[in-house]
């Protein structure tokens, strides 16, 4: 999805070609160390308790990124919403290796890694079918602006 909200996301916050990348980057950073933190809280802490505590993070920095107005604060939120991506995908595939039956292990992890790719494909489809009507948009004064990038 990233790939279709750049060109957008560029135009609508005034990026010079010099700060673009990091749109791109900065939420494989946040996943990078996200991953290395919550894989380690989820053994002390449980896996349960852990995937909800990052899927919550990712979910509201997420949410509040699609409001916010300015470059920088746009990319921290990015940062904090992938710490929270990268918790979720390791923890997610240990814990639900850790329901499984042996015998079937094998078989469901492998659906979850096809489902994973069909929510990916789906999620850029719905990227393609909504970003490029940048049309409709709506402001809240002079100050706010929220495309449809967003």
């Amino acid at each position: 999805v990233v790939g279709f909200v750049l060109p957008s996301a560029e135009t609508d916050l005034c990026i010079p070609n010099s700060g673009s990348g990091w749109l791109g980057s900065i939420v494989y950073l946040g996943m990078m160390v996200g991953a290395f933190f919550w894989g380690g809280l989820a053994d002390k802490v449980g896996r349960k308790q852990s995937l909800l505590i990052c899927m919550s993070v990712n979910g509201f920095f997420a949410f509040l990124s699609s409001f916010v107005q300015g470059y920088g604060f746009f990319l921290f939120c990015r940062l904090l919403s992938g710490f929270g991506i990268g918790g979720a995908i390791p923890t997610v595939f240990s814990y639900f290796a850790e329901v499984l039956a042996r015998e079937k292990r094998g078989e469901h992890l492998s659906w979850l890694c096809m489902f994973w790719m069909i929510g990916g494909i789906y999620a850029s489809a719905m990227a393609w079918a909504i970003i490029p009507h940048y049309g409709w948009s709506f402001s809240m004064g002079s100050a706010y602006q929220f495309h449809s990038w967003r």
